[in-house]
């Protein structure tokens, strides 16, 4: 009898596993009240070139209506990423944490290489000015990712999920959850020339 009831117990046990696919949990960047009522445009697909011109042509008027966003996929969930464009109002230095292909910028003359963006993004969150080249506070903290991270086919890709990941661990460290405001970059179109 026994045998035959943990048999029973397994055979459940596993037909529950099995049996209950649990769809991806979504999880959003900065939160999921920044994408409520929002029309998103996915970024997954776009060329470095796609993703110049249709911030060029950002409509800052309508900014309200429209999130650009990025997923990322792993086998627990799922994660979307929203990309502001770089016009967020004046921003100090200080509390822009810049992301290029190969360093991480903070304040007007620290630089530190990508490798180090563990140590980096907690002492850049967690500084409550006390150094002058970093954050503020957490609220104030952005992080911008320039033109030669997303220029190489999978680069932004790449960046974001190591940023995220990155971001994730700190948060899970901290008792107050911080957001992870996004900034995406595109180079300053030449003016035209002068007309004689």
């Amino acid at each position: 009898m026994s045998i035959m009831k943990s048999q029973i117990i397994t055979f459940l046990i596993a037909f529950l596993l099995l049996g209950c696919k649990n769809e991806k949990k979504t999880i959003f960047y900065p939160s999921k009240g920044t994408f409520k009522n929002k029309q998103t445009i996915q970024m997954n697909d776009m060329s470095s070139e796609e993703i110049i011109r249709r911030y060029e042509r950002f409509d800052y008027s309508n900014e309200n209506d429209t999130l650009y966003s990025f997923s990322l996929e792993s086998k627990i969930n799922r994660k979307e990423v929203a990309m502001f464009p770089r016009s967020l109002g004046l921003i100090k230095s200080k509390n822009i944490l810049r992301i290029s292909k190969d360093s991480i910028s903070a304040g007007y003359t620290k630089s530190f290489g990508f490798e180090k963006l563990d140590e980096i993004l907690e002492k850049f969150y967690l500084n409550n000015g006390k150094d002058g080249n970093f954050s503020d506070s957490p609220e104030k903290a952005i992080l911008m990712i320039e033109p030669s991270v997303y220029k190489e086919k999978e680069g932004l890709e790449n960046r974001l999920q190591r940023i995220v990941d990155s971001f994730d661990n700190l948060n899970s460290k901290v008792e107050v959850k911080l957001e992870l405001y996004i900034v995406l970059a595109v180079p300053i179109p030449k003016p035209p020339p002068p007309t004689l």
